[in-house]
């Protein structure tokens, strides 16, 4: 089999067939990385200024409605 027959094979496999994870494991680490996500989104959302949010269709209102839920709602 040559080198690139070999990568191609390798990214198509599932996360835990990869790494050896259990589902259950890759399914928290999915979990977690989407928590992050969110949190690090919100946090930019709450740095634009006034004349971004206009431009996106934001109020300042809307940005302390979502920055104001917790990390895990979407």
């Amino acid at each position: 089999m040559e080198r690139e027959d070999c990568i191609d094979t390798i990214a198509l496999l599932r996360p835990q067939d990869r790494f050896g994870l259990p589902p259950w494991m890759t399914s928290v680490f999915r979990t977690l990385g989407r928590w992050i996500d969110r949190s690090r989104q919100r946090h930019h959302l709450a740095q634009l200024d006034d004349a971004a949010l206009k431009d996106i269709g934001l109020s300042r209102a809307d940005v302390w409605t979502e920055i104001d839920k917790p990390f895990w709602r979407p």
